[in-house]
């Protein structure tokens, strides 16, 4: 049995400011060809916090918001591949076969910032727009902490439209919309390629010791 508290807390400031905070213990069960036959517990577990500031206008039709946040994760085990080893967390496909090699623990924590603006929908228009900054790292055991395959670095988001509403006979309404959305995110990382081994080997030879920081 495994108890998992978590913990919420808000506090308001006026009409105006809102700061809240969240705290938990998560856990998860990973796929199987990623378990730990060493161990009893095969469950990924993650301690997850999250600290935020809101403030509404008046008339209740901005909101904007700042929040940081961080997540450490653990109980991750690690792989055998390309001269080294990788974090299961970096894990995006089917099993490979070094999946089924020799295993050790790992670890991963992602943390960053998101700033966000919102206008309610109202007088015939909403928008909505975003911004998240982070990093998502791993750590094999005895190892250093590098980029992980999700490291994307920046997610932004921007929403928006608008509503036309016209008369169509007594009582009777027409409403025409248009919306839209645009989003831009760093890429996936990818494994660094050790050109001089590729050379050497005549064929692509990963460095799997860097992590993934292409």
């Amino acid at each position: 049995v495994r108890v998992e508290p978590r913990l919420s807390a808000v506090q308001r400031f006026g009409i105006h400011h809102t700061l809240s905070a969240n705290w938990g213990l998560h856990s998860q069960t990973p796929f199987w060809w990623q378990w730990d036959y060493k161990y009893d517990n095969r469950l990924i577990r993650s301690t997850q916090a999250a600290l935020r500031y809101a403030w509404l206008s008046t008339d209740a039709g901005w909101r904007l918001g700042l929040e940081v946040f961080g997540q450490q994760i653990a109980d991750a085990v690690a792989l055998p591949y390309a001269g080294g080893r990788i974090s299961s967390l970096n894990e995006s496909e089917a099993p490979f076969p070094y999946y089924f090699g020799d295993r050790s623990p790992s670890e991963g924590r992602n943390y960053g910032a998101e700033v966000s603006s919102e206008r309610r929908f109202s007088r015939g228009w909403f928008l909505l727009a975003n911004a998240t900054f982070f990093r998502a790292e791993t750590r094999v055991e005895g190892g250093d902490w590098t980029g992980a395959r999700w490291d994307l670095g920046r997610i932004l988001h921007l929403s928006g439209g608008k509503e036309w509403r016209r008369t169509a006979g007594d009582e009777r309404f027409k409403t025409f919309g248009c919306s839209g959305r645009i989003s831009w995110s760093g890429g996936l990382r990818a494994l660094p390629i050790d050109e001089a081994a590729s050379q050497a080997a005549g064929a692509t030879v990963y460095d799997a010791s860097r992590g993934f920081s292409e």
